[in-house]
């Protein structure tokens, strides 16, 4: 049986204002909690970059591939590398961050809900501080790859019927824009 363009969209779409508004609250919530995660728990900018690339590959969205590849390269990341993250290969990644970018890439695909059991691991090998400042990235760039992928989704007329779907794209569409002009996205 054929995938449609909006069977493919529908996991990696804002579905309703509520998922936006949960989302975003998320969001807000995780970088509230990295700020009292105290000293000891800083992460890069190189690696926030790989993080926020780790997950939007699972994501699959454009705008934000586009943008974080940009500061990525800015940040010292290789293109090589960077193409290899948004394709899900891990492999070639600084081994000290290895732990972090694949609870981002778990964390992606559990939709912000990752097994206890990953979070667990994640803080043995590189600490509570380091797991708080990721998940900030990661709620962060989620909410923008959901945002663009509901305006890209439109875009291509795959946006879901029905006016949850429809106040979700109004919702998100802000947030996309800005990712998209920020990142200097050619589309």
């Amino acid at each position: 049986m054929k995938t449609s363009v909006v069977d493919g969209f529908r996991k990696r779409l804002l579905a309703s204002p509520w998922q936006f508004f949960a989302l975003l609250w998320r969001a807000h919530a995780a970088i509230f909690r990295a700020i009292f995660a105290g000293r000891g728990g800083r992460i890069s900018r190189a690696l926030a970059e790989r993080v926020n690339l780790a997950v939007s590959g699972v994501s699959e969205c454009a705008y934000c591939s586009h943008l974080h590849a940009r500061l990525a390269l800015e940040s010292g990341v290789l293109d090589e590398e960077i193409r290899r993250i948004l394709g899900g290969d891990l492999e070639g990644s600084p081994a000290e961050e290895a732990p972090i970018l694949a609870y981002a890439v778990h964390w992606a695909e559990s939709g912000g809900r990752p097994e206890t059991g990953a979070r667990d691991r994640a803080v043995e090998r590189v600490g509570e501080g380091v797991v708080r400042r990721a998940e900030a990235v990661m709620a962060a760039v989620y909410l923008g790859n959901l945002c663009g992928n509901a305006v890209e989704a439109r875009s291509k007329g795959a946006l879901p019927r029905g006016i949850g779907a429809f106040l979700a794209f109004l919702l998100a569409w802000p947030v996309a824009m800005v990712v998209k002009t920020w990142g200097r996205y050619p589309g």
